[in-house]
């Protein structure tokens, strides 16, 4: 019988932390920010290409992306009861956290405050970051409200 996954397997300073494990679980991720940035210097050189072409390119991130999807999606299913539920949890604080940011950075741009680099929101870059900002402190969080701890 395989044993199921663990959260400590694919984050570093964890004492049964795996590379392997980290770069099967992340490889798709690393793909799409890798495919974001290179869309994004080539984009910088050629805005006069039609709308489709920008379109296009500028969505081209979210294949890789949701491969990322499907494979953190088997990866949480692998996880034990507890650590699914924690999972679970940490990704609805990082998903709602995003969406409030998103909501009050759209309150601000409509009543003509000033928002700097985000008059447009948060871009699929800034919805990216905020997550994964949201989801260490969420992580942080509750393995201390449950009392996870990934050691045996």
């Amino acid at each position: 019988m395989k044993r199921p996954n663990t959260i400590g397997s694919v984050l570093p300073g964890t004492g049964e932390y795996s590379f392997k494990a980290d770069m099967r679980l992340s490889f798709w991720l690393m793909v799409a920010a890798a495919t974001f940035v290179g869309v994004r210097i080539l984009m910088s050189g050629h805005s006069e290409w039609n709308v489709v072409s920008r379109v296009s390119l500028n969505l081209l991130p979210l294949v890789p992306g949701m491969l990322y999807v499907r494979n953190f999606k088997r990866f949480i299913c692998g996880l034990d009861k507890l650590q699914r539920r924690v999972q679970v949890e940490v990704m609805l604080y990082a998903t709602l956290g995003t969406l409030f940011i998103a909501m009050v950075l759209s309150v601000l741009n409509a009543q003509g405050v000033s928002t700097g680099d985000f008059e447009h929101g948060l871009g699929i870059g800034g919805v990216l970051i905020s997550m994964f900002v949201l989801w260490v402190l969420g992580s942080y969080v509750t393995h201390r409200r449950f009392g996870v701890s990934d050691e045996k």
